[in-house]
């Protein structure tokens, strides 16, 4: 998925990638045979199960149309299981501010989260994503959907943030597909 990965550093135990895109660090990635001693041990474990589910979603060599497709997928997976925890309004602020953290390191994300545009977010991110590079746009995606899922866990705290998402970040395996479309 981010295949121009640019160097690598390590500090306290963790290695962090340089994504060539200015302002991305993808997320840290704990070393073989080191400690992790941070608090948001959970945090790591969601951004790698967000980063597989969207790479899974999108396909082997995702498009710009098939990422689009992914994150829009998982999106409206995510807000069919929240809107009943934190109501539709919840989800929506949840989603404009979650995107507009985002546009600090992706200005595009800026256009689908803008209160100016009266068109719906989604449309906006959709548009967006369907003009960039697939790994671009798999970036933005990622680093959107992390900061929602902690901004998520901020608000109703990790236990149940995990609950309610962990259906949506683990993918289903090939033999269940193939059980559900004989």
């Amino acid at each position: 998925m981010f295949a121009r990965i640019a160097s690598a550093r390590v500090s306290g135990g963790i290695s962090h990638l340089v994504h060539p895109y200015p302002g991305f660090i993808a997320p840290p990635i704990p070393l073989p045979g080191s400690r992790v001693t941070t608090v948001k041990g959970q945090e790591i474990m969601w951004r790698d199960s967000i980063r597989r589910t969207l790479a899974l979603s999108a396909g082997i060599a995702p498009s710009s149309h098939g990422v689009a497709e992914a994150t829009l997928r998982l999106w409206g997976q995510i807000a069919v299981r929240l809107a009943p925890v934190i109501g539709g309004k919840g989800v929506e602020a949840l989603l404009g501010r979650s995107l507009q953290i985002a546009s600090a390191t992706f200005p595009w994300l800026s256009k689908a989260g803008g209160a100016e545009d009266s068109a719906h977010p989604l449309t906006n991110l959709r548009a967006s994503l369907e003009t960039l590079d697939p790994e671009v746009g798999t970036a933005g995606s990622f680093t959107w959907l992390v900061i929602f899922t902690e901004l998520l866990a901020t608000l109703i705290g990790e236990s149940l943030t995990e609950r309610l998402l962990e259906p949506v970040w683990t993918p289903p395996t090939p033999a269940a597909e193939q059980e559900n479309n004989p």
